[in-house]
Order: C-alpha cells, then sequence, then structure tokens
C-alpha cells in the first residue's frame, strides 16, 4: 500500500486515537479484517466508525436493500437510496472517509456456501443478521475458530455478547430447528431467542420497534470490544451466560455471569440438560476405563 494518499498519511487520519490506542496498538487495528454480517442498522454505522478507528480491511457481507423503514436508523441511508443495495451504498460512503481501508463488498451476504470462507479470512466476525442465517454463522465461527460479537437494541434495553473461540454459543444454550428450505430470510427462530433474553415480547405488527439512539449505543459498545480485542485486551464478557444487558431508559447496566441466574431469567432448556447429563455421565465411564 502506498505511504501517501490524497496527499495524507495513515497516521494523519488516526493521530487523535493515539493515546487511547499506543502506535503499536493502531497498527495491529491498520492489520485487521473485520467481517460485517448485515449492513441495516448496527452494521452501517458500526462500519463507518471502525474505518475511522482506521481498521485497515472491512468485508460487508450483505444481500438486502434500503426500504423507506430503514430510514429512521440505518446509516448513510437516504431518501434518494431506497432500493439500493445496502453494501455498495455503504462501501462508496466509506471510501470518502479513509482511503487506506480496504472495502470488500459480499453481494449475496452470508451464504451457506460462503460462510466458512469469510470466516476464515476474518481476525473478528461481527454477528449482525436478524435470521437464522446467524445460527449457521455461529457453527462456521465453532468449526474455523473464530470469534464473533453482538449487539443487539430491543427497545430500550442492548444487549452485548460475545463469543470465543471453545466458548458457548446460541445452540449450546437455546434449542433451535433451522428452516433449510428459507434460511437466508427467516427469522422466526432469531426473535424466539432475542425475546428469550430479553425477558419480554419485542414484536409489534411483526417487526422489532427501534430507534437510531438504540442502533448507536449498540454501535458504540460493539466498536470498543472489538478494538481492544484486536489490540490483545481481555474479552471481558467471554459468552453466555456472561452477557451485558443496559437498559437505556432507567441508564442501569446488568451484567449476567452466574448460571443460575441466567437460567432463571431466560428458560431452562430440556435439551442443554440433557447434554450436561450425557457429558457427566461420558466423563465417568472415562476415568473407569483409564
Amino acid at each position: 500500500m502506498k505511504d501517501i494518499i490524497n496527499g495524507l498519511k495513515y497516521f494523519d487520519i488516526v493521530q487523535r486515537n493515539i493515546g487511547i490506542f499506543t502506535k503499536e496498538e493502531q497498527l495491529k487495528l491498520k492489520n485487521s479484517t473485520v467481517l460485517i454480517t448485515g449492513t441495516g442498522g448496527i452494521g452501517g454505522p458500526l462500519a463507518e466508525v471502525l474505518v475511522r478507528m482506521g481498521i485497515g480491511k472491512l468485508i460487508l457481507a450483505e444481500f438486502d436493500s434500503y426500504s423507506v423503514s430503514n430510514l429512521n436508523r440505518q446509516l448513510p441511508s437516504t431518501v434518494e437510496d431506497i432500493g439500493k443495495h445496502k453494501a455498495k451504498v455503504l462501501e462508496s460512503h466509506l471510501k470518502k472517509i479513509h482511503p487506506y481501508s480496504e472495502i470488500v463488498v459480499i453481494p449475496e451476504g452470508v451464504t451457506k456456501n460462503n460462510v466458512d470462507k469469510l470466516v476464515k479470512q476474518s481476525d473478528v466476525v461481527l454477528q449482525l443478521m436478524d435470521s437464522a442465517m446467524t445460527m449457521v454463522l455461529q457453527e462456521a465461527l465453532k468449526r474455523n475458530n473464530k470469534i464473533g460479537f453482538t449487539s443487539v437494541p430491543l427497545l430500550n434495553e442492548i444487549i452485548f455478547v460475545s463469543f470465543p473461540p471453545k466458548g458457548t454459543y446460541f445452540r449450546d444454550i437455546y434449542p433451535y430447528e433451522i428452516d433449510e428450505r428459507n434460511i437466508d430470510k427467516s427469522n422466526d427462530d432469531y426473535r424466539t431467542f432475542a425475546e428469550v433474553m430479553s425477558r419480554k415480547k419485542l414484536l409489534v405488527n411483526d417487526y422489532f420497534p427501534v430507534i437510531c439512539a438504540g442502533t448507536f449505543v449498540s454501535t458504540g459498545m460493539l466498536a470498543y470490544q472489538v478494538a481492544y480485542y484486536l489490540v490483545g485486551e481481555k474479552i471481558i464478557f467471554p459468552a453466555f451466560p456472561a452477557h451485558a444487558l443496559l437498559d437505556t431508559h432507567k441508564m442501569k447496566l446488568h451484567v449476567k455471569y452466574k448460571y443460575l441466574k441466567y437460567f432463571y431469567n431466560t428458560i431452562l432448556s430440556v435439551s442443554f440438560i440433557k447434554r450436561l447429563i450425557l457429558r457427566s455421565i461420558k466423563r465417568k465411564i472415562e476415568r473407569k476405563i483409564k
């Protein structure tokens, strides 16, 4: 890559980052690749924040186009962008901000055919899809030993969780069945999971109410944790049931660490309990054999 682009050096653009990050840490951000799966309410502004922070490469996986209902929260959408592909509009916007950030658009979004390839080439995966494909993405994270982060605004609450390698994933705590015939677009399982996490009904006329303030708070939470992870900081919410829930109305942060409290606040999964019992039996048998 050139040392000077448009008359600017890389550190000219990110000079105000230094003090929060050292120059060595900033170079780690420059050499990082982040996969954003879904460039809507959170993915759009998050891509811009990460580019302004100096992330070297962003992969934008998105199949959808902007609609009128996106205008209340999804950057950089405007009335003129209705009907245009989200990631392509975003790509054009990002290229005007940071010439040192490489932007790659995957116009078909995440699919069963490309999920492993996308995950393998990324240092961090941001799970921002509101479909059952999220579950397929998580399986790919486990197969490829990669970390995933997600944050979701649910009414007046913001949920933040991370899924590190060899950690706990959706399937470990929440029984779900994937509709293979409509997996790319189906969001029934995801919606059910979100309602379990927030412990309340969320749907209004078959959609989640959400405003830009919520998506921007989610964006900030994600951006900080992704950057800290990339420069070598410890993950603060390593896996379920260690997740953060911020009540933006009452300005309270709830951190769920304990298993018993988590299950009390959500649901007991029979399949999860079965796996625990079987795992315990297996270990006892292995001990006797040894």
